[in-house]
């Protein structure tokens, strides 16, 4: 499912995060992120709902409300954990953008306070997956549609990476066919349709 494969490629590159939700591991991150897609849809299909004096007594608000502190206890741990290994001192084999957060200050020095970090990475994590799924749907649906860029796709990727499972940094940046699908996917069907 396109959307525990974001949830899984965003946590581990961003925060340093294993949720292992593609294969079906249902932390209390991975399910409460889908109990608010789940709300939020719900809310946006049902005119009362849109109501906030209905709304604010909904079951649907207590279910997103219990989604939402679960996310916040989440991204409240994630910061701590991070925190304590930053701390340590300990050279760290990948930087996180988690790692960005917690250490950049403005020029007075002052950092992020924990409530605007915890903020961020909630706001990365549920947008982020959101927008990666949609933005992978869309193309793996462009190629399907399309079997001759599929192929020349499939060329490139054996003529830059070979038969490695996961391809260096410097051979991502060579592949230009690959790149290009996915911006005219983007083109045809925006990952964000409007903002």
């Amino acid at each position: 499912d396109c959307s525990m494969l974001s949830l899984d490629n965003i946590g581990h590159t961003a925060f340093g995060v294993d949720f292992d939700a593609v294969r079906g591991n249902k932390s209390p991150f991975v399910d409460a992120t889908l109990g608010i897609v789940k709300c939020s849809t719900e809310r946006f299909f049902n005119p009362l709902l849109i109501i906030p004096a209905f709304w604010f007594f909904s079951s649907n608000k207590r279910e997103f409300m219990e989604h939402l502190k679960t996310l916040d206890h989440y991204g409240e741990e994630s910061v701590k954990n991070r925190r304590e290994i930053l701390a340590s001192g300990k050279e760290q084999k990948q930087r996180f953008f988690l790692d960005i957060l917690l250490t950049t200050t403005d020029d007075k020095g002052n950092g992020l306070t924990p409530s605007e970090i915890r903020d961020e990475v909630n706001t990365f994590l549920f947008e982020g997956h959101d927008t990666v799924s949609n933005s992978l749907m869309w193309t793996l649906y462009h190629l399907s549609c399309n079997p001759d860029v599929q192929q020349k796709l499939v060329d490139e990727l054996i003529a830059v990476v070979g038969d490695k499972e996961v391809p260096l940094l410097e051979e991502i940046a060579k592949l230009e066919y690959l790149n290009m699908v996915v911006k005219e996917s983007h083109r045809l069907s925006p990952p964000v349709p409007s903002v």
